[in-house]
């Protein structure tokens, strides 16, 4: 791929044409083939309760701002859900103009990928926090998200039940997904 583009949340994707970025191919890798399978594995992703109890923390201690961040580990394969082994914090570059956006740095980007080779892992998705709202999507969030179907979705909200609901990116459209 000759080159990455910027999508609305900052983040950067693959492109067919080059774009003039100094960020080669090499720097950040998406594939989006996290949720490959029969459909009772595609509907499911694991999120160990460490973890699960590490973003909660991050969305209070983010708040009033959202937090955000990176979701690494290991796509679905072999009849198994896809796993989430690391959330890496992000710089939310939102946060000193709004408390409900949050848009991730691209060098976030880039080391979250560096990661995710290092540790044999793989980017699976992205996490952030609603501080006073649901844990669902937003319409933004929808709009968003859309620029990265198939990738896994985390959305935080300390003040809701569940707290932590999962969601797997459509073309303007999330599936949500039941967290194991």
């Amino acid at each position: 791929m000759p080159g990455l583009i910027d999508n609305a949340l900052g983040l950067r994707r693959p492109r067919l044409a080059a774009t003039g970025l100094a960020a080669s191919a090499d720097t950040v890798h998406w594939e989006p083939h996290m949720f490959p399978g029969p459909e009772d594995i595609r509907h499911k992703v694991e999120l160990p309760s460490a973890l699960q109890a590490d973003l909660l923390a991050q969305a209070h201690a983010a708040a009033p701002h959202e937090c955000c961040g990176i979701l690494l580990g290991t796509p679905a394969a072999d009849g198994r859900p896809a796993t989430v082994v690391l959330a890496d914090p992000a710089f939310n570059l939102e946060a000193g103009q709004s408390t409900q956006r949050f848009r991730i740095a691209p060098a976030d980007i880039a080391h979250a990928s560096a990661l995710a080779r290092e540790r044999g892992l793989e980017v699976l998705g992205f996490y952030h926090s609603h501080p006073r709202g649901l844990a669902e999507p937003s319409a933004e969030d929808v709009q968003e998200g859309s620029a990265w179907p198939g990738y896994l979705h985390l959305i935080a909200a300390p003040n809701d039940r569940p707290a932590l609901r999962a969601f797997r990116t459509g073309a303007m459209h999330w599936h949500e997904l039941t967290i194991l």
